[in-house]
């Protein structure tokens, strides 16, 4: 079964089809996609390593200028035709956007985040619709790292991008013109002794020239897709490896239910105002 993120609308729901899931027995993939891409393992092993020293903070921007709205002549249609305005069928930005990177941030780090705090609004879309047009979340990881999610629907402005800011390098994951990553060290003047004209970055494995303060290291990884379409395809080719193979896809029931969790837990947090911590209540399965 390949079922589409962010899974479920509810908590309740997370634990129905995990449970259902185990009790199945079957192959079962989350649609969290961008776990196939290995341009994200191999940041996954840089910041594992120690190359970007300790991740500090995260900060995620996913710009998309739409209102959302589909025009309706029958006002029957209307919440079928415009399901994205109404939270009877979604959860708005942060389950459709915005979960992306909150699954691949934790996929990273491996660390699922224990606290939320955020703001949403309906300010510049406001007719006839419940889900809000902008969003901001930030959640707290173990050891105090934090991540903040912004998702606006007024701007394309950014696209899509993840920066993990690290004590030694940021990295950065950018996706507007084609998806790429990059390393941005520290400026250390004490560590900058004069080397040859050229030589290898084993980071990149690119050959190049002194990198200099705040120059891009581009990340090279030999299959990497450049656009989304590609990585749709390496999922479902994975997803078909797991079910011949009889295998665990890297986004299975467990992670895929987490990630949409993590996302019901800023969307309360916003839709409540409340700071949301994850404990029993938020957990896949029943405490």
């Amino acid at each position: 079964m390949y079922c589409e993120k962010t899974l479920t609308y509810n908590v309740a729901e997370t634990r129905k089809l995990v449970q259902g899931v185990k009790n199945a027995k079957t192959t079962f993939q989350a649609g969290f996609q961008e776990r196939v891409n290995p341009l994200h393992h191999k940041i996954k092993e840089i910041i594992a390593n120690g190359t970007a020293g300790e991740i500090t903070h995260v900060a995620a921007q996913y710009s998309y200028h739409t209102s959302q709205r589909k025009k309706v002549d029958n006002p029957r249609w209307e919440r079928i035709l415009n399901w994205r305005l109404y939270r009877e069928f979604t959860g708005g930005p942060l389950d459709e956007l915005s979960a992306h990177q909150i699954d691949i941030v934790s996929f990273i780090l491996g660390k699922t985040p224990v606290k939320a705090v955020g703001m949403g609004s309906t300010s510049f879309y406001p007719k006839k619709r419940e889900t809000f047009d902008n969003t901001q979340v930030l959640y707290e990881y173990p050891g105090g790292v934090k991540g903040n999610f912004t998702c606006l629907l007024t701007t394309e402005y950014m696209g899509y991008n993840i920066m993990f800011y690290g004590t030694k390098a940021t990295i950065e994951i950018w996706n507007v013109d084609g998806n790429r990553g990059n390393l941005y060290f520290e400026f250390d003047p004490s560590q900058q002794p004069p080397p040859p004209p050229e030589n290898v970055d084993g980071i990149s494995g690119a050959t190049r020239r002194i990198w200099g303060r705040a120059e891009p290291v581009p990340i090279l990884v030999e299959g990497q897709p450049r656009w989304d379409t590609e990585t749709s395809t390496l999922s479902l080719k994975h997803f078909a490896e797991c079910v011949l193979a009889h295998k665990t896809p890297l986004s299975d029931v467990e992670t895929g239910g987490t990630s949409a969790n993590v996302v019901h837990m800023g969307n309360a947090a916003m839709q409540n105002g409340t700071v949301e911590v994850w404990d029993d209540k938020y957990k896949i399965t029943t405490p």
